[in-house]
C-alpha cells in the first residue's frame, strides 16, 4: 500500500529525490565477521527513517562456492531495517556475503518529504570458522558465474598450495546446459598452483544462453601431494551476442490519450515508461540517455533512465527525471538511446543478453503555452530591394503574401534614410487578405540610402505563424540610377523605362500617361 501511495506522490510532485538520504552508514545483527552460524541476518540503517524494497530479489547470500543460498527476505513494518533469512541455518564453514543491489532499497525522512534509493551496491560478510577445504581457498579467472559469447580458457589458482597437479584427467568433466559433451575439444595442463583448462576451438554461444560446468571430481587434483576430497566446480554462462529487441512505452502519468495528447497541467519534470516484462534492470551509470525535445520547437531536456515502481508485477516500471519540463503546445518527442535498459544477462556482459534499440515516441502537450512562431514571409515586396533614380518612387510600398493573413492592430511601417535626416512613420493599409500598402507623404526627396522597416509580429496566418522583422533597402542615385537603363539611338524609336526600371510597351511618348519616365537615357515629365 505504501509503494501506491509513494508512486501517487511522485506523480503528484509532491515527494521528490534527496541525496541527502544516507545509506552509507548500517549496522547487522549479527556483527560482521566471524559467526558460529546464520540463521537470520538484520541490517539496520540508523541515519535513515523507514526503508522499503525497490527489489528484494537484488538482496541475497551466496557461500563460499559463490552459489545463492536459498532464503527469503522480508521488510519490517514502520522500520528502518529489514531481515535475510536462510531456508535452512547455515552452519558449513567457510565466508558467505550478504550482497544488497544497487537501487534496491528506497529510504524516507522522518515527515516523508524527501527519499532516495541505495546508489551503490552494499556487501556483508561473515565467517563461520571450522576445518577448511585447502582447495576451496582458489581463484578462478574469468572469474565463476561471469557471462560472456566466448571462453577460450578457464585457469584455477589455489592460493593454499606452492604447486598443484593433474592427480587423474579422466576426474575432469565439461558441461554444456548440464550434458557432458564428447565433443568439446579441451586440454588440462598445471603450471606451479594453476590449473588451466584451454579449449580448442573456444567455446561460443550458438544463439541460445548455454551454462557452462567445469568440474574436478574428487581425487582430480593433488596439492603438495594432497588430493582434492571435494568436488571443485567453476561455472559460466555462454550468452548469445546482445539483441536489441526490448520495447517500453509511455506510461501512467505520463501515457498520451488517445489523442495522443499530455495535458501541460501534469507534472512534467518525470516521464514514467513500462516494458512488458519483469526483471529488467537500467543502465548502470548517469550518462544521460533519454531526450524529450520540441519538433518545431527549442526546448529539449535530457535524463538517466532509473528503475520505478509499478503495480504489476508481470512488467518493469522506468522513470527519468529532468531539469525542466516542456510548456509550449505542440509536438514533442521522446528518444531513448540504445542500451538504456536490459536483462539480467545484459546487466553482467552488455555485449550479451536483451537490450532495447534506440526508441522514439512522439506526443501532443496540449494545455499549455501557445508558441509563437516568427517565421512567416511575404512573397513580395515592391519596389524590390534596388537602386533607383528617383526618391519619389519610394512613396508607395505593397506588400503581398501567398495564403490569407491578418493585419494587427495599428500596424505601420517606417522608412528613414541612413546617411540625411528623412524618416516617416505611416500605416498599413489592406487591399485584401493577401495584399497591403504603405504610403509615405511627403515622399523622400534626396539621394541617398534608405531603409524600408515592418516590425515583427505585424502579420499573422491562419497556423499563428508570425513575421519577423522585415527590412528593404534602397539606394537613390539619379545619375546612376539613369545610366543603368539601355537607350535608344538617335534615328531608333525611344526606349521608356518607368523610374523602376521596368520597359514600357510604346515607343510614343505621346501615348503614354502622365508621370517621370527615362526615354533615350533622359528624366522625361510626361503631362
Amino acid at each position: 500500500m505504501k509503494k501506491l501511495f509513494t508512486t501517487l506522490l511522485l506523480s503528484a510532485g509532491i515527494l521528490t529525490a534527496n541525496a541527502a538520504i544516507d545509506f552509507s552508514n548500517y549496522t547487522s545483527d549479527p556483527a560482521q565477521g566471524i559467526v558460529d552460524e546464520i540463521s537470520k541476518i538484520t541490517v539496520n540503517f540508523p541515519d535513515i527513517y523507514e526503508i522499503e524494497f525497490l527489489s528484494s530479489e537484488g538482496i541475497y547470500l551466496i557461500d563460499p562456492e559463490f552459489e545463492e543460498v536459498a532464503g527469503s527476505v522480508k521488510m519490517g513494518f514502520e522500520l528502518n531495517q529489514f531481515f535475510y533469512v536462510p531456508a535452512e541455518p547455515v552452519t558449513a564453514p567457510g565466508t558467505y556475503t550478504l550482497c544488497i543491489g544497487a537501487e534496491t532499497l528506497t529510504g524516507y525522512n522522518e515527515d516523508y518529504s524527501d527519499y532516495a534509493d541505495n546508489p551503490a551496491e552494499i556487501y556483508l560478510q561473515f565467517t563461520i570458522e571450522g576445518e577448511a577445504d585447502p582447495f576451496a581457498g582458489f581463484s578462478a579467472v574469468p572469474a565463476t558465474g561471469t557471462s560472456m559469447t566466448e571462453l577460450p580458457e578457464a585457469t584455477l589458482t589455489f592460493d593454499s598450495f606452492a604447486e598443484v597437479t593433474l592427480a587423474d584427467a579422466s576426474l575432469v568433466a565439461v558441461s554444456l546446459n548440464q550434458q557432458q559433451l564428447e565433443a568439446i575439444n579441451y586440454s588440462l595442463s598445471a603450471t606451479g598452483n594453476t590449473v588451466t583448462v584451454n579449449f580448442s576451438p573456444a567455446l561460443k554461444s550458438q544463439g541460445e544462453d548455454m551454462a557452462v560446468d567445469i568440474t574436478f571430481a574428487p581425487g582430480a587434483l593433488k596439492g603438495d601431494a594432497q588430493a582434492n576430497t571435494q568436488p571443485i566446480e567453476v561455472k559460466y554462462l555462454l550468452a548469445a551476442s546482445v539483441s536489441y529487441d526490448i520495447a517500453l512505452a509511455l506510461s501512467t502519468p505520463t501515457k498520451p490519450n488517445a489523442d495522443g495528447e499530455i495535458s501541460a497541467e501534469k507534472q512534467l519534470t518525470s516521464f514514467f515508461f513500462v516494458a512488458d516484462e519483469a526483471g529488467l534492470v537500467a543502465a548502470s551509470g548517469s550518462a544521460d540517455n533519454v531526450t524529450v525535445r520540441e519538433i518545431n520547437g527549442t526546448f529539449e531536456v535530457s535524463g538517466h533512465l532509473r528503475k520505478a515502481f509499478g503495480l504489476d508485477a508481470t512488467k518493469t516500471y522506468f522513470s527519468v527525471e529532468f531539469s525542466s519540463e516542456p510548456r509550449y503546445n505542440g509536438e514533442y518527442e521522446v528518444v531513448i538511446s540504445e542500451g538504456a535498459i536490459g536483462n539480467e544477462a545484459w546487466s553482467v556482459n552488455p555485449a550479451t543478453g536483451r537490450s532495447n534499440p534506440q526508441l522514439t515516441m512522439t506526443f501532443t502537450l496540449v494545455d499549455g503555452v501557445d508558441r509563437v512562431t516568427y517565421n512567416l514571409e511575404p512573397a513580395s515586396i515592391s519596389p524590390e530591394e534596388s537602386s533607383v533614380a528617383d526618391a519619389a518612387v519610394l512613396s508607395l510600398f505593397t506588400i503581398r503574401f501567398d495564403e490569407d493573413v491578418e493585419l494587427a492592430a495599428e500596424a505601420h511601417a517606417t522608412l528613414a534614410a541612413t546617411d540625411n535626416d528623412y524618416a516617416a512613420t505611416s500605416d498599413i493599409v489592406a487591399v485584401s487578405a493577401r495584399e497591403f500598402t504603405v504610403s509615405f507623404d511627403p515622399a523622400p526627396t534626396a539621394d541617398g540610402s534608405y531603409i524600408l522597416n515592418i516590425p515583427k509580429g505585424t502579420f499573422k496566418n491562419a497556423a499563428g505563424n508570425l513575421n519577423a522583422e522585415l527590412t528593404r533597402a534602397y539606394q537613390v542615385d539619379a545619375t546612376s540610377g539613369v545610366s543603368l537603363l539601355p537607350t535608344g539611338s538617335e534615328d531608333a524609336p525611344a526606349a521608356i523605362f518607368t523610374l523602376q526600371g521596368t520597359r514600357m510597351p510604346t515607343t510614343s511618348p505621346a501615348t503614354l500617361p502622365a508621370g517621370l519616365y527615362i526615354i533615350n537615357g533622359r528624366k522625361v515629365a510626361v503631362r
